[in-house]
């Protein structure tokens, strides 16, 4: 048997003498499974497969390959695990404005699929809704001191705020409830029982104390005209208990028992 030498190719290098089956394939993957491979080993794969284009078919099956993987909370946890206390690629390192140039310019004209979208949007939903512990918060805060913001000195063309209040507008906005802010209140909801609402809370917002004149229902039913149910806010703290609904319609539910308590027989 000739010995292998080094520089030497060996006979069958870049010939395919017949397409390997599906399960032939199979068995060869499971055969190297778990077998570690050492620095060097992986450096050659890694030189072989530097510059190659992929198929857009292959680019697919990685792809997919991937959200499958990562679908897999088990997968993700064990990832999580394994990187633990090891400092992050990007830590620290910044990106020249060239890098940053082609990177933006890589991306102009993309659209984003529907299905990706939503993805993205369920993500930040579930990220910014399960709340941040104040450690991340203190991380964040102290990331952004001395950045300026975004669109600072930045001033948009009246076109440009036009598409962005259209895209947020009506059943496309995260606030939209299905239309409920047109329907009617109830006869029940007139002037005389708003002026009882003022005069009960003395005029006064209920959450800053302030002037306000706003009578809102706790629970967002236009139709349940219980004094209990209705509390005086100016118009800032008006807009802001629009949204998380859940949230504010407790806290104010709980300010007004608060109140009563400390106010006896105001009805």
């Amino acid at each position: 048997m000739t010995r292998f030498q080094k520089g030497h190719s060996p006979w069958n290098k870049g010939r395919t003498l017949f397409p390997l089956s599906k399960e032939h394939r199979e068995r060869i993957g499971r055969s190297l499974k778990g077998k570690p491979k050492s620095a060097e080993h992986r450096g050659k794969i890694g030189s072989a497969l530097r510059n190659k284009a992929k198929s857009s078919e292959h680019r697919s099956k990685l792809s997919q390959v991937s959200k499958t993987l990562w679908e897999n909370p088990e997968y993700r946890e064990k990832q999580h695990q394994a990187h633990l206390g090891l400092r992050g690629y990007w830590k620290g390192k910044k990106l020249s404005l060239d890098h940053c140039e082609k990177l933006r310019d890589s991306h102009l004209g993309k659209k984003s699929s529907p299905l990706h979208k939503k993805r993205i949007s369920e993500a930040l939903f579930s990220y910014y809704s399960s709340g941040r512990s104040l450690q991340t918060r203190l991380k964040i805060s102290q990331a952004g001191k001395g950045r300026p913001g975004a669109f600072k000195g930045k001033h948009l063309s009246e076109a440009h705020r036009n598409k962005i209040g259209d895209s947020l507008r009506g059943a496309k906005s995260h606030l939209w409830r299905g239309g409920i802010s047109f329907e009617p209140y109830s006869p029940e909801f007139n002037d005389a029982l708003k002026c009882l609402i003022r005069k009960r809370d003395s005029g006064l917002c209920q959450l800053c104390k302030k002037p306000g004149r706003v009578v809102h229902h706790i629970n967002y039913a236009k139709t349940e005209n219980q004094p209990l149910n209705l509390i005086t806010l100016c118009k800032s703290c008006h807009a802001r208990v629009n949204s998380n609904r859940d949230f504010w319609s407790w806290y104010l539910g709980a300010l007004q028992l608060f109140d009563y308590e400390r106010i006896p027989g105001v009805f």
